[in-house]
């Protein structure tokens, strides 16, 4: 309820609890719960009222997404699930018996058609399983190294060390008394230790040579076949022909 006195100044009765009465004009305030009313020659503030809510205003806008939250704890792993059917389980166990019974016969068969493909390109299969190719070209030591190399095989090496497969590809190869490198060299120079180009180091009392070699150490350092399926050693720069071994298709 408000009460004005226009004679004498103004008096204000705030819902039943305060008076206040004063000269001259005032101005009235209101912050929260308590109303402030000031006038020109003094103030008075009122204290402990308590005024009706206003209207709510407009809605805001939207604010920006906050950051992600931690994740939570990772749950427990659940209880294995019941075991499959027996009748299942065997009919998978055939399934896969069968399918590697049937890539054991393709690979066999890819065997079978690299070894055909690599025989009619001149290779000789020996019982060692590796495959031999008597190159033509004459050719350095370090030149039919590299040659045989890119054709994925090597100077012929380890079937050498073992005097059956040596003689065996001599015979089928008809190399007879063409001088053919083999991967036998001299890498220290002094004629005591010779080493194949698979890494195999050997004494030189441990190798087949041919009558009276090998000779002049520190000079002929790189060794081929002779006429009689013995090792002679010679200049690593002279030209001769090579044998290559492959060992994989």
């Amino acid at each position: 309820m408000l009460f004005i006195n226009l004679l004498f100044g103004f008096t204000f009765i705030l819902q039943g609890k305060v008076r206040v009465y004063a000269d001259g004009s005032c101005l009235v305030a209101h912050e929260g719960e308590y109303t402030t009313v000031k006038f020109l020659s003094n103030s008075v503030t009122t204290h402990n009222v308590r005024e009706r809510p206003g209207k709510q205003g407009p809605i805001g806008p939207k604010g920006d997404v906050g950051p992600m939250g931690r994740s939570g704890l990772k749950g427990e792993r659940g209880p294995p699930g019941p075991p499959g059917s027996p009748e299942l389980l065997q009919s998978n166990s055939e399934l896969l018996r069968r399918n590697e019974a049937r890539i054991s016969e393709l690979e066999d068969t890819i065997r079978e058609l690299k070894t055909s493909i690599l025989q009619s390109g001149g290779y000789y299969k020996a019982r060692n399983g590796y495959f031999y190719k008597w190159i033509q070209e004459q050719v350095n030591f370090d030149t039919a190294k590299s040659r045989c190399q890119i054709l994925g095989a090597q100077l012929a090496s380890e079937g050498m060390r073992d005097s059956r497969i040596k003689r065996e590809v001599f015979e089928a190869l008809s190399i007879s008394t063409a001088w053919t490198w083999v991967g036998l060299r001299d890498i220290e120079g002094r004629g005591t230790t010779w080493t194949w180009v698979d890494g195999q180091a050997m004494q030189k009392n441990e190798i087949a040579w041919s009558r009276g070699q090998p000779d002049y150490p520190g000079r002929e350092n790189c060794v081929h076949f002779d006429s009689a399926i013995t090792y002679n050693n010679h200049q690593c720069t002279t030209k001769l022909k090579y044998l290559c071994e492959k060992h994989q298709l």
